[in-house]
Parts: C-alpha cells; structure tokens; sequence
C-alpha cells in the first residue's frame, strides 16, 4: 500500500509491434542513414537498424541484443552460406552460465525485412571505424549502447511516422 501510495498505479507496458509498423519503422531509419548529417548520426541509424531487425527476427527479449559480437559476426560471416550465423556473447534466454551463441538466421523474411544487408552494414560500417572485435551494438567509442539510448532512436521515429501518417 505504501509503494502504491509513493509511485502511483501508472502502469503501461511495452506492446509490441506489428509487421507493417516495423516496415514503416525500418524505412523511415533507412531515410535517416541516407540523410544522417554527422558520423554521430550515422552511426546510431545505422546500430539501431541493425538492432531493431535482429531483435525483431530472432525474437531477442530484452537487452539480449545488447549481447551481438562483433568478432563473432566477422568470423562467421560467409557470403556463399544461405544464411547468416549471428553470434550473441553472454547468458542469454534464462541460462545461468556465460558463452558464445550461434544463432542462424535468413536473409531476408518472408514480410521483407533484409537481414543480411543491416548486419553486412553495421560489420563494415564497424570496421572502418577501427572496431572488428567487442560490442557491436556500441557508439563511436566503442561503448556498449543501452536500453536508453535505443528507446530514444525508437521513439524518435515512432514520433515521427505518427505525425507523418496520423
């Protein structure tokens, strides 16, 4: 009753989103590369998208696709495979002891979204700012990113699509 009392009984959950909203979502983040005006900005459009389709297709709940490994992606990465092998480090889906995930994944989804070609950006984009091995879902610094600052990029282009298409 005192907790109630103190916070409040403003509850409102994360939902989740539907395939035409992550498409509309994906495309305006593409606009947003092709525009970015600083190599700040590419950089977070280019992590996010990255971010935001591996967690959609391989259904990663939480901050699990915080845990994307750059050497992983580099040393799997094969152009003749039929699919892609992305490679997660930490506990991850409940484990209670910390390895190495080799998750296998399609190029491209029935509804569209092009796998390959995000996380074949996100590793060259990495790569020629000096980074091939650690986080892949980091800044310029080479500093794993947090739930905030992707919140802020999903949120930043949730706003956007609403205004554009009321």
């Amino acid at each position: 009753a005192g907790m109630k009392t103190r916070m409040g009984q403003d509850w409102r959950p994360n939902k989740g989103l539907s395939t035409e909203l992550l498409l509309k979502l994906l495309e305006n983040t593409e606009s947003r590369i092709e525009g970015a005006p600083s190599v700040r900005e590419l950089d977070r459009w280019i992590t996010f998208h990255a971010y935001s389709v591996l967690a959609y297709t391989l259904s990663l709940r939480g901050g699990e696709a915080f845990f994307l490994d750059l050497a992983g992606l580099n040393q799997h990465w094969d152009e003749e495979r039929p699919h892609l092998i992305v490679t997660l480090q930490g506990k991850v889906k409940g484990e209670s002891q910390e390895r190495n995930h080799l998750l296998p994944c399609v190029h491209v989804t029935s509804s569209g979204i092009h796998v390959k070609v995000s996380v074949q950006r996100l590793i060259t984009w990495k790569k020629k700012k000096g980074f091939t091995d650690g986080p892949a879902i980091c800044d310029l610094q080479g500093r794993v990113l947090g739930g905030r600052d992707i919140d802020g990029c999903l949120h930043e282009v949730l706003l956007d699509l609403f205004e554009s298409h009321r």
